[in-house]
């Protein structure tokens, strides 16, 4: 059976107390406990270093479900990747840097939340023309590539704040798992 860990990096702020991605977190928990073994984190709970690092030993796939705060990750998230990737146990010396990384047999994938509407990305001479949700996010990609992890397509729900649009989002949310995570390949057929 597949091992799934969701680690939810929202934190409670005023203008968005972090419903909207505990929401998409419980759609994947509810859609992946049928076919998967799912443990969940919420980081802003606080977390156990050690037991964390077990968590992700022991996972196949790694959802990471955040919202974005100025183009990147919480800082308690950032603060996790910190604390919980050690070297020796995620990563190593390598002869080439960034091919150290110890985590080859796991996947990963973003699940991220944003302010801005989908038409931002599309703007000419806009903030974020020529300019991708990944692409805003290639630190974080990085991070779990150096640890030797596998890239799964994103996802990304937009214009949370203004018009959260909740049913439309956890929709495409499960026909992105079910497309990514369930139906991938033969392979993570064969796994779940």
């Amino acid at each position: 059976m597949q091992k799934v860990l969701i680690i939810n990096g929202a934190e409670e702020r005023t203008i968005a107390p972090g419903k909207f991605n505990e929401s998409m977190l419980m759609v994947a928990q509810s859609l992946l406990s049928s076919k998967a073994e799912v443990k969940i984190t919420r980081v802003r709970d606080h977390y156990q270093v050690t037991e964390e690092q077990n968590k992700i030993l022991w996972a196949d796939t790694i959802i990471f479900q955040f919202p974005v705060y100025w183009f990147s990750v919480p800082s308690s998230l950032k603060k996790y990747f910190d604390d919980v990737y050690a070297h020796g146990l995620f990563f190593g010396n390598a002869k080439r840097y960034g091919e150290g990384g110890f985590l080859t047999d796991k996947r990963y994938l973003l699940s991220t939340t944003w302010n801005a509407p989908v038409e931002a990305f599309s703007y000419i001479n806009g903030l974020f023309e020529h300019t991708t949700p990944d692409d805003l996010l290639a630190s974080v990609h990085f991070t779990q590539q150096y640890i030797g992890m596998q890239r799964l397509p994103s996802f990304a729900a937009f214009n949370i704040i203004t018009q959260p649009n909740v049913d439309y989002w956890q929709e495409c949310w499960q026909s992105h798992l079910k497309l990514h995570l369930l139906n991938s390949s033969s392979e993570s057929k064969e796994k779940l």
